[in-house]
């Protein structure tokens, strides 16, 4: 197998030939056919996140096709279309993961692929849209007629404002680039404003950024008893406003990540086009590259990687 793997925080990725790796109990191998770039690829490889052992084939947004089945592994077969549930636990965090072009994990990770959503659109549901799904859904308690306010429209954020209009919430979107406003109202939003300072009396806020001025924009932002749920972590700590969320009653949740059963929610929807998700391909060859651009800001929606033909 060919991969892009990480030997050293701070440095680039290498491209490596690695032997291919065999299914051991509950396990299976598929061949990577599609991987999507996020910023937690970034934060590890710079060493921001230090998560898992090194070295490590990053990239945790995987589909493929199954190539082998280990024992115990009843549900699924050779053959078999199917996305991976991400998490800390998964692949290209905690074990070799999709810039490979062969990828080991576990049975019970993997979710089957509907008819009509592309290997690209499965990839990128495992995490962007299953990380969104969750903090809006689960950690959000999101209802029809919520006014919502989502911030950032790159990767996990234009799926979330997608799901909160989907779930019927009126939505506004802080997206910092003017010239991404037209793309945030064409994926659902309702309003569009440029800073989180401009936001106010919200029921719920997803920030998708988590630095320190989204998070602390955000309890000012939402109403008496409003939720701000946090799940990017561009910096590593915030000034919150502590007289206020206490005067408020602002309730602040952290969120990753997602089930298996609301990865399945993610794909149905993908597969009934109420959920169309907003991606740039690229080949196999341009990841690292690619990771770079995703590192300096303004990307919409979600990069993803073609393996076939890695």
């Amino acid at each position: 197998m060919r991969a892009w793997r990480l030997t050293t925080r701070g440095e680039p990725l290498e491209l490596v030939d690695l032997r291919d790796p065999a299914p051991g109990p509950g396990e299976v191998v598929l061949r990577t056919m599609a991987a999507g770039l996020c910023l937690t690829d970034v934060h590890i490889a710079n060493g921001s996140l230090p998560f898992g052992a090194l070295p490590v084939v990053l990239g945790h947004e995987v589909a493929g096709v199954i190539t082998e089945v280990g024992p115990e592994v009843t549900e699924f077969q050779v053959g078999d279309r199917v996305a991976v549930r991400t998490g800390p636990d998964g692949p290209g965090v905690a074990y070799d993961g999709g810039f490979g072009t062969v990828v080991r994990t576990q049975a019970d990770r993997l979710i089957t692929i509907p008819d009509g959503v592309t290997y690209e659109q499965a990839a990128v549901a495992t995490d962007a849209g299953l990380t969104s799904y969750h903090a809006l859904h689960d950690k959000g308690n999101i209802q029809p007629g919520m006014k919502v306010g989502i911030i950032s429209i790159g990767g996990l954020g234009s799926f979330g404002v997608q799901i909160a209009a989907a779930a019927g919430a009126e939505v506004t979107a802080v997206v910092r680039k003017k010239a991404l406003a037209t793309t945030a109202l064409e994926l659902g939003a309702a309003t569009v404003v440029r800073s989180i300072d401009d936001v106010r009396d919200l029921d719920l806020i997803v920030d998708f950024v988590g630095s320190s001025e989204t998070v602390r924009g955000s309890v000012l932002g939402v109403r008496h008893s409003g939720r701000v749920v946090v799940v990017g972590g561009q910096d590593e700590s915030a000034s919150i406003p502590i007289a206020v969320m206490l005067m408020n009653n602002v309730e602040i949740v952290g969120s990753n990540a997602g089930t298996n059963d609301e990865l399945r929610q993610v794909l149905a929807m993908i597969a009934d086009r109420s959920l169309k998700p907003l991606l740039t391909r690229i080949g196999f060859g341009e990841i690292p590259d690619s990771l770079d651009r995703l590192s300096k800001g303004g990307v919409a929606g979600r990069l993803v990687a073609d393996m076939s033909a890695g």
